[in-house]
């Protein structure tokens, strides 16, 4: 099952003993995704700002060889079958076990069978949505395995960290954990990597949305709703195919899979981005979605469906936030029009967007592992 091994000597200017953090994630997509742009940025980030870090990722087997060559120190393993997960879990940890890391950095992921198994090794699992409604839309058996053994799984942790407060509220309330067990750290991006978008000079409204297939709460319904009401708009779907059931117009153009070049080369043309629309699936109303901080970056406005916790409604013009309610996005039509018409020539600038970096979201995660480790030595 090992794909890669790679593995770098850390320098250490200053003769201290660094703190080694090893980042342990699944990720069946590759490292041009969402999920796989935000490990590297953390991972950049903690290196930028001090830590020794390494990376133990298991991700489907198409995607080794392309995120061995982002894996400079750690290992790459490809996806077990379903039965076998927990399994290659367990493998993975105890290569962690034996890594020599003070602390090691859990994306929280089904199934997860976790060893608690050191005082002298730190663990801590980063919360990202709630699983149990993503898995309750997967299928009947992943949810009867989750709900079967979720409670103990998420009790054997000491140390977490949530994306949001409406995610760590209900972990406590839920006796999973207690407020000194637990951190919030919004998600971040590395500004650097992604060019400030010139205008658009289309006269035709032109909508890009970003996401990848088959996810419920991307809300590609709704965009459809909206397209059909929107005659004289184009909407451009990137990562996603056309689906058999959804019935839309020439407006609509599904690209599937792009590059990040190409789809940039789609969003340059572009006034408007559509981010989560069907947050409300997953029963959450509060996020902070790795794609409308891209889009953010690239410099689009956005129109999203749930309430962005870095971005208050009445201090973000360039946030469109939608009521999260079951009446249609058509319903708002002629409100996202005229947003739209106020964009038409501007895109968001960096300084509006500068709190949400990657070095200065991390470096107050950094500072929280080194508090965690200072005891070990």
């Amino acid at each position: 099952m090992l794909m890669h091994e790679k593995r770098i000597a850390v320098g250490n200017k200053s003769g201290k003993q660094q703190t080694h953090v090893a980042y342990f994630a699944v990720c069946h997509t590759s490292p041009q995704s969402g999920v796989g742009k935000k490990i590297q940025d953390q991972l950049d980030a903690w290196n930028e700002l001090g830590l020794e870090t390494s990376l133990y990722l298991i991700t489907q087997r198409e995607f080794q060889e392309c995120w061995s060559d982002v894996c400079l120190r750690g290992r790459i393993w490809s996806e077990a079958p379903f039965i076998l997960r927990v399994f290659l879990r367990l493998i993975v940890q105890v290569k962690l076990m034996r890594s020599g890391a003070d602390l090691v950095f859990f994306r929280d992921c089904f199934p997860y069978w976790h060893l608690n198994y050191s005082n002298r090794q730190i663990h801590v699992l980063e919360v990202n949505s709630k699983q149990g409604m993503e898995i309750k839309l997967q299928g009947k058996l992943k949810n009867f395995l989750f709900v079967l053994t979720q409670r103990n799984y998420y009790k054997s942790w000491k140390h977490f960290n949530f994306v949001t407060e409406e995610l760590k509220n209900e972990f406590i309330e839920e006796g999973l954990c207690t407020e000194e067990d637990a951190e919030i750290f919004t998600n971040s991006i590395n500004l650097s990597r992604i060019p400030l978008l010139p205008v658009s000079q289309n006269e035709r409204p032109n909508l890009i949305f970003i996401g990848h297939p088959g996810l419920a709460w991307n809300g590609i319904n709704q965009m459809m709703d909206l397209a059909n009401c929107w005659n004289n708009a184009t909407f451009h779907i990137v990562g996603e195919e056309k689906p058999n059931q959804v019935i839309c117009g020439d407006n609509v153009l599904f690209h599937g899979y792009l590059k990040e070049r190409d789809y940039q080369d789609i969003a340059k043309n572009c006034h408007l981005a559509i981010g989560t629309l069907g947050i409300q699936s997953k029963s959450m109303y509060f996020g902070c979605s790795l794609k409308t901080r891209e889009y953010l970056a690239l410099g689009l406005p956005v129109v999203i469906r749930y309430f962005d916790v870095d971005f208050a409604p009445s201090q973000s013009p360039f946030i469109f936030t939608l009521p999260v309610d079951n009446r249609p996005i058509s319903s708002f039509q002629k409100e996202i029009s005229q947003f739209l018409d106020k964009w038409r020539h501007e895109r968001v600038s960096r300084e509006a967007i500068s709190a949400i970096g990657h070095i200065q979201r991390e470096s107050k995660r950094v500072a929280y592992f080194r508090s965690l480790t200072s005891g070990l030595r």
